[in-house]
């Protein structure tokens, strides 16, 4: 699973992921950050949730 690289004005470098690479097949995932834990969903619409 490797992001593509996207050009933008910031110095920091920024990437996309594809949604299906995270989710990998599943309709939740969950993220660790910061000592949290998100929870990302796809709905039967198409679209993402973050919650924490």
């Amino acid at each position: 699973m490797r992001p593509t690289p996207v050009c933008s004005n910031t110095a920091q470098p920024c990437f996309t992921w594809q949604s299906a690479e995270l989710l990998q097949g599943n309709k939740r995932v969950h993220i660790a950050h910061n000592g949290g834990v998100y929870q990302l969903q796809a709905t039967r619409q198409g679209k993402l949730i973050l919650t924490k």
